[in-house]
C-alpha cells in the first residue's frame, strides 16, 4: 500500500479460463470478466497508453521497443478500425521454410558441394536431425569443417556409408534416421558421373551413374511409403542443379518458394 493506494496485479488471460477451478471462483472470474466488459463499454476502463505504428513500418517498430525507453504498448496497425473484418488482408511477405526441429531428414550425396550447402540452409530453418549419406565419408577439410559448424548450431549429424542401390541399403539408412526422429525430408543428390564421348561410353559406366541417380530415387521413394508415415517433403534434384545452384544462392530463395508450395499443396 503507497499513499493509502492498493495497486493489484490481474491477469487478463486468467479470466477465460474457468474449467479447471472451483465453481465460487468461476463464478467470480465471470462477474470480473462481466464488470471488465461494461467498464470497456462506459469508457470507465480506459486502454493502455500505446505508441501505434502502420504495418508497413515494423522494423521501425521494433527498433523503438529496442530502447526500452517507450510507456505502455507498441503496436502494429494492421488495418483500419472501421475497415470491414471480413474482408480478405492481403499483407506482402517474403515465404520462408521452416523445418520442424523434431523431424529427421535424409540428404543423399550430402557430402557433395550441394549436399552440404543444402545441409546448413537446412539447419537456418530449424532443421536438427540430418542424415548426410557419402561412399567415403569425410576426407576433405571442409567437409569436417562444415560438420563442426552444423554441429555448433545444435545439429545432431550422422554420416551414412554405403553405395544405397540396394533395398536393403536404403532400408538401413531409413531405419538411421528413424532412430534419431520421424523422417521428414528426403532430399535425393546423390550421382556418380563418367562423363564421356558417345563412342567411348560404355554401358557399366552408364549402368552405375544410372543407379545411383535412378534407382537409388526409385528405392527411396518406394520404402518411404511404407517407412516414413511422417514425410513432408520429397525432393529428386537434377544433377544440372549440383552446378547451378551452389554457385548460384539465388536459387536458395526459389527452392524456399518450392517447399512452400509442397506444404500449401498437401494441406
Amino acid at each position: 500500500m503507497v499513499q493509502n493506494k492498493t495497486f493489484h496485479g490481474v491477469l487478463l488471460d486468467a479470466f477465460f479460463d474457468f474449467e479447471k477451478i472451483p465453481a465460487l471462483l468461476r463464478a467470480q472470474k465471470k462477474a470480473l470478466g462481466r464488470l471488465l466488459t461494461e467498464g470497456i463499454k462506459s469508457g470507465v476502463v480506459k486502454p493502455l497508453h500505446r505508441t501505434i505504428f502502420a504495418k508497413e513500418k515494423v522494423e521501425e517498430a521494433f527498433r523503438y521497443m529496442s530502447t526500452g525507453k517507450h510507456m505502455g504498448k507498441v503496436v502494429l496497425q494492421i488495418r483500419d478500425e472501421n475497415e470491414s473484418q471480413t474482408k480478405p488482408l492481403k499483407v506482402a511477405a517474403i515465404p520462408r521454410t521452416v523445418i520442424h526441429p523434431q523431424k529427421s531428414i535424409i540428404i543423399t550425396g550430402g557430402l557433395g558441394g550441394f549436399g552440404l550447402e543444402l545441409a546448413q540452409w537446412l539447419a537456418e530453418r530449424g532443421a536438427r536431425k540430418l542424415v548426410l549419406t557419402s561412399r567415403n565419408g569425410p576426407q576433405q577439410p571442409y567437409h569436417h569443417y562444415v560438420i563442426n559448424r552444423l554441429k555448433r548450431m545444435g545439429v545432431d549429424l550422422k554420416i551414412w556409408r554405403g553405395q544405397g542401390i540396394t533395398e536393403n541399403e536404403i532400408t538401413d539408412c531409413i531405419k538411421t534416421a528413424s532412430d534419431m526422429g520421424p523422417v521428414g525430408a528426403i532430399f535425393h543428390l546423390a550421382m556418380v558421373i563418367f562423363d564421356a564421348l558417345m563412342e567411348n561410353q560404355t554401358i557399366e559406366n552408364f549402368e552405375r551413374s544410372a543407379d545411383t541417380k535412378i534407382t537409388q530415387c526409385y528405392l527411396f521413394d518406394q520404402l518411404s511409403r511404407k517407412m516414413c508415415p511422417h514425410l513432408d517433403y520429397f525432393v529428386a534434384f537434377s544433377s544440372f542443379v549440383a552446378g547451378k545452384g551452389a554457385k548460384n544462392f539465388d536459387f536458395f530463395k526459389r527452392f524456399d518458394l518450392v517447399l512452400v508450395y509442397l506444404s500449401i499443396k498437401e494441406t
